[in-house]
Parts: structure tokens; sequence; C-alpha cells
């Protein structure tokens, strides 16, 4: 069985955890957001008297394709000097689904945040001073959820890339791989896993947070721990053969 056969069959598997993390107590329990006002729906911020609620005409229409429609969920401050407006666009049809931020003096487009894989678990947190938080679920690899930072440079929001996407999952080791100090080709080899052990996947290459595993795809680039404790990138095109790779086997 090849290591892209192997992911699927694993996907297939994982598919339950879709809709267990869906729903909104377990959403709830995950949040990392929850010790902030929660003012909207999927909407937090630092303090209350940075959201107002939108009572204004429907904007279900406004700049939107005939599959999509569009929330207007209210106004929230990104900076004390700059207010936005916060809209959700739900497509019906091929997705994904998004949070829009536009400037509320002059309509320019601030921010666009996919809602990820589960859209109803995504959730943003605003502070007042610039930065804004997006917690989602990206990837399909164990429907791991993540935190991203986005900061107001100029007039959009840029999003700060962080180290790993943390995942934290169990897995098996099939055919034998090598594990690298870095992700580029100039990494050194740092161990060597053999065919049947128990390792630990601590994250997702920044660049691969939002692969979905198809045909002819590679697979994303996984932050390892050996069962020595050492650590070191599994590089798909570079860790093993076809007949080598990574199982996970528990989602944490």
């Amino acid at each position: 069985m090849n290591m892209m056969l192997r992911l699927c069959c694993l996907l297939l598997v994982l598919a339950g955890p879709v809709q267990s993390f869906a729903q909104g107590g377990e959403a709830k329990r995950r949040s990392p957001f929850s010790e902030y006002p929660y003012v909207a729906p999927q909407v937090f911020v630092y303090e209350r008297e940075l959201f107002t609620q939108y009572k204004g005409v429907s904007v279900v229409r406004a700049n939107v394709s005939d599959f999509e429609t569009r929330s207007r969920i209210g106004i929230v401050a990104i900076t004390p000097k700059v207010s936005a407006y916060l809209d959700r666009i739900d497509n019906s049809v091929h997705g994904p689904s998004s949070f829009e931020i536009t400037d509320l003096k002059t309509g320019a487009l601030i921010g666009k945040f996919d809602l990820g894989l589960v859209p109803e678990s995504a959730e943003l947190l605003f502070t007042g001073q610039s930065n804004v938080y997006l917690h989602h679920v990206p990837t399909s690899v164990c429907f791991g959820s993540v935190t991203r930072k986005f900061v107001l440079t100029g007039k959009r929001l840029v999003e700060t890339q962080q180290a790993i996407a943390y995942l934290n999952a169990d897995a098996d080791i099939f055919g034998d791989i090598k594990l690298f100090s870095r992700t580029e080709i100039s990494g050194a080899v740092v161990a060597t896993v053999q065919e049947g052990a128990r390792v630990t996947v601590l994250g997702i290459a920044p660049d691969s947070v939002a692969l979905n595993p198809s045909r002819g795809q590679s697979l994303p680039t996984l932050l390892i721990k050996t069962p020595l404790g050492l650590t070191g990138w599994y590089v798909p095109s570079r860790s093993g053969g076809e007949q080598a790779g990574v199982t996970i086997t528990q989602c944490n």
C-alpha cells in the first residue's frame, strides 16, 4: 500500500470527528478565546466596547456571487482609529465560506479569512490594538484546529507566520524514514526511524497547513518527535520512498 493510499484510508476513518467538532458545545470547550467576551456568533473581543451589533439594512446580496450570501455581523474596532464592518460570506456551492473585514470609512477590504473545513467552529478574536486572531480547522489531517494571528500593516491585515501549526497526534512509521533539521533541501538528517516505531506528530509546517491531500498532491510536511525524544521534519519528497511514510493513528 503506497503512502497516498494509506493517508486516504486514514481520512475516511477520521471522518467522524468532523461532525462532533462542529457541535456547539464541543467547539466552545475547545475555544482558546473563551476567557474573553463573546459578543456575536463566532466573535470574541478583548472588551465589549470594541463591538457594536449591526442593525442597518440587509446586505445579503451586496458584492457577492449568485451562490453566496452576506451576513453583516457588526462593527468592530481594529485599532483606536480604525473601525470596520465584520461580515460572514456563506458559499452554498463549492466553498469555502469566509469572514470579511472592510474599513468603515472607505469600504476597502482589510482582511478576508477562510472559515476552514468546519465553518461553524471558526472564531475571531479582536484586541482593538491592530491584532486579530482566527481559530479554525484549516486542514484535513486530524481535523486539527489552529490559531492564526493577523496584524494591521498599512491598510491590510497581514498574517504573522508561526513555526508550526500544532497538532499533537500519535503515529506509526511504515518503512524506514529520515527526519531532517530543516524543511529546506539543506537540512541535515537528525534521525532515521525504523518501520513499526510509534512517534508523535507535533505539528504541520505553515506552508502545508491548508493542504487537502488528494491524488497527485504531496502529504504535509510534519514535525515529528521520535521514541528517543529527538525532533525532526518529515519531508515527503525526501524522507522516504513510496513504501515508507507516516500513518496517524490517534488524534489527541
